[in-house]
């Protein structure tokens, strides 16, 4: 019966370790899904990603034998931007555990990037002492190496940024730390220094300048809370970018390190519409909105910086109006009391969107009317991109007061209705 055998059992311990060859545990859901991903047909491995999906929660053996496998180079799918090794440690985080790090420290060198920021996730969600100080090893180890994947980086500097901004950095691991990220500034300075230019804002929305730009920013963000002479000389060179996005994040952390900078550099981030908002709400959670520009704190200009943010979503227009004006003012009473709402009508001149130059219509809120300015809207914020008419506030307010609940209106028969057609 042994000699039937393809693969002597000794080369499957331990149990939960899935090498090349086919190795897997006893009664595993997981092993023939394993080895389909092995497949060289694209359609079979895009089959046993559909079954790995089914399996919803893995068993404790089978999350390990995830963990394992994930090391494995597979094939792509049909779906190209998914990879394989990411996808297992996905299923195995629905099993998190701390027998998971041990494994992870052991074949983090063998995954591939999607599936180190993955595994980088998942030992985050322990919330163990161990498991934290792994990943930050972890983090240390891949920034000091050669090979650079932004999309990785942007994983790693998200959870150090936590990390830095929750005050959890361990005393061991302070001062590489500081020498790593310092290093990254650095490296990210070279890349999106040349970028900046002095007039026009499409530059900063090209495709390839928006990871670069977004690394930079944790970056710098994360600066805030190294008091080092070297991370504050990197924060008085990044004044110098023309880029808003990159100067709220440089100015606020100069804040941290007890530096204000000139008002003419509050006065620049403030009147960007895509960065207005963010200035705000970072200044006053630490306690400085003294130092916002006095010209951009009506609820008006609040409520533009809003409108533009809601734009700005991918899934939206992806990038500011070239052109956004305020309209009109409606208040509407509810269970909240008077609030207002803001219409705006926008447009963009690209090429690439659906309606150039058409001015659409757009609407922020609702704010509290207490004469008090704020960046928090009630959820309202929205635009279906139809041109703009002088009749859609009027038309908007009569259909929000239709809306059911207890916020708006009274009449419960009546569904929710598109009140920004």
């Amino acid at each position: 019966m042994y000699r039937a055998l393809r693969i002597p059992f000794f080369l499957c311990l331990p149990l939960f370790a899935v090498t090349a060859i086919g190795c897997g545990t006893a009664g595993s859901r997981l092993t023939p899904i394993i080895n389909r991903f092995r497949s060289e047909r694209i359609e079979v491995r895009d089959e046993a990603l559909a079954r790995l999906s089914a399996l919803k929660v893995l068993t404790e053996a089978e999350a390990l034998e995830a963990l394992e496998a994930a090391g494995e180079r597979f094939a792509p799918l049909t779906e190209s931007y998914r990879d394989i090794g990411e996808e297992l440690i996905r299923a195995a985080e629905s099993r998190g555990g701390t027998e998971h790090i041990a494994v992870i420290r052991r074949r983090f060198g063998s995954y591939s990037s999607q599936a180190r920021g993955a595994a980088l996730q998942l030992l985050e969600s322990l919330h163990t002492t161990e498991a934290t100080e792994t990943a930050l090893d972890l983090i240390i180890a891949q920034m000091s190496s050669t090979a650079s994947d932004p999309s990785l980086e942007s994983i790693m500097y998200s959870i150090l940024l936590e990390h830095f901004g929750e005050g959890e950095i361990p005393k061991r691991l302070a001062g590489r730390l500081t020498q790593a990220i310092t290093a990254a500034s650095q490296r990210y300075a070279g890349i999106v220094g040349p970028a900046q230019q002095s007039q026009g804002t499409a530059w900063m929305w090209e495709d390839d300048y928006l990871t670069p730009r977004s690394n930079a920013a944790l970056l710098l963000d994360i600066l805030g809370y190294i008091p080092s002479p070297e991370a504050t000389a990197e924060l008085r060179a990044a004044l110098a970018y023309s880029d808003p996005y990159l100067k709220v994040f440089t100015i606020v952390s100069l804040l941290r390190h007890g530096i204000v900078a000139p008002p003419e550099q509050y006065e620049e981030v403030a009147r960007s519409t895509t960065t207005r908002q963010t200035l705000h709400i970072m200044l006053k959670d630490i306690g400085r909105l003294d130092l916002f520009p006095k010209a951009f704190t009506s609820q008006a200009a609040l409520a533009e910086g809003d409108m533009v943010n809601w734009l700005l979503y991918p899934t939206e227009l992806g990038k500011p109006p070239d052109t956004i004006e305020l309209m009109a003012v409606r208040s509407v009473e509810s269970s909240e009391g008077t609030e207002d709402y803001y219409f705006f009508r926008f447009r963009a001149n690209d090429s690439d969107v659906n309606q150039p130059g058409v001015w659409m219509a757009g609407v922020s809120g609702p704010y509290p009317h207490t004469g008090i300015a704020g960046t928090s809207a009630g959820g309202d914020t929205f635009s279906d991109f139809m041109p703009w008419t002088d009749q859609f506030p009027d038309n908007y307010m009569e259909e929000l007061d239709k809306l059911p609940g207890e916020r708006f209106g009274t009449n419960d028969d009546e569904g929710p209705s598109d009140v920004a057609s």
